[in-house]
């Protein structure tokens, strides 16, 4: 079997897809599946997807990325070349929404006659639904339209599975949870002495519940603890985010850094007391499956 995943980037601070994506890709391939990934090369690449490269996955990069003058991230190269890497595969898995790999991807698929899985991510719940609504409002008339066509919807819990049959009734959805491989998470022996860190660690935007995190940090004011939010910023929320915790909880008892990758991911989640994840919504929480790890 042959088997393409498409995505449109996996770009170093890309969050989840960037690091699932290859996971999954290197699953399969030690199945037996011949796999490849197709995505738009928008900048430095996850350390996750240079380790799928690297160990026989094919690698399909068009150029292209979605800025603000493109925000549903057209490419003028996958449109001319998808068709013929798509050609010699058998199956393809679609991951996103709102994004023109995700429709081309699919229109393909289907004028190939190629069976396909959508897969996404969380796009469809209602909190998701409500950010750049304009844009999802837009778009969604394309992603219904392929979403429905597609040979199952891949939802990650049975929550995201109750959320896909909401926006889409009748669709047939099939519920596999995202695995992560342990083994590239070092487990320290010992914990630091002296303060305690309660860690944050995951994109910094607004679905993910850090202005809820800064009201309750400043009411509980914990003694001997210390709040570290570490992430990469989704489009500038984390001045906002840095101005909020500066006027409601007391200097010194947090503190922000920036996203961290590969092994300095690994001693800071060792550095850590507690972790927090005070999302709005979670399709499937990879941070919080890094953290019992």
């Amino acid at each position: 079997m042959k088997i393409l995943l498409t995505v449109p980037s996996m770009i170093k601070d890309g969050g989840g897809p960037s690091e699932s994506v290859p996971g999954t890709a290197l699953a399969l391939k030690s199945a037996g599946a011949d796999v490849g990934i197709a995505y738009l090369a928008a900048g430095e690449q996850s350390a996750a997807a240079e380790e799928a490269f690297a160990g026989g996955v094919h690698r399909h990069a068009f150029k292209g990325r979605a800025t603000r003058l493109n925000p549903f991230a057209y490419s003028a190269d996958m449109m001319r070349r998808f068709e013929d890497v798509a050609s010699g595969y058998d199956f393809l898995v679609v991951n996103m929404n709102w994004m023109f790999p995700v429709w081309w991807a699919a229109h393909v698929a289907r004028k190939l006659g190629k069976p396909y899985a959508m897969m996404p991510r969380g796009s469809f719940s209602p909190q998701r639904l409500k950010i750049s609504s304009w844009k999802k409002r837009l778009a969604g008339v394309l992603d219904r339209h392929y979403a429905r066509r597609a040979r199952a919807i891949w939802a990650t819990a049975e929550a995201e599975a109750s959320e896909i049959e909401a926006y889409l009734p009748g669709v047939k959805t099939a519920v596999f949870p995202i695995g992560l491989d342990v083994s590239s998470y070092s487990i320290a022996e010992t914990k630091p002495e002296g303060e305690k860190i309660l860690l944050y660690m995951s994109r910094i935007s607004p679905i993910k519940g850090l202005d809820m995190l800064a009201e309750a940090w400043g009411i509980a004011r914990p003694r001997g603890w210390k709040l570290v939010i570490a992430g990469p910023d989704d489009r500038g929320y984390a001045e906002t985010m840095k101005k909020l915790y500066a006027h409601t909880c007391e200097p010194g008892s947090y503190e922000f850094r920036p996203a961290v990758f590969g092994p300095e991911k690994s001693r800071l989640l060792c550095s850590a007391s507690a972790f927090v994840l005070p999302t709005r919504n979670e399709n499937w929480g990879i941070a919080v499956a890094e953290a019992m790890a």
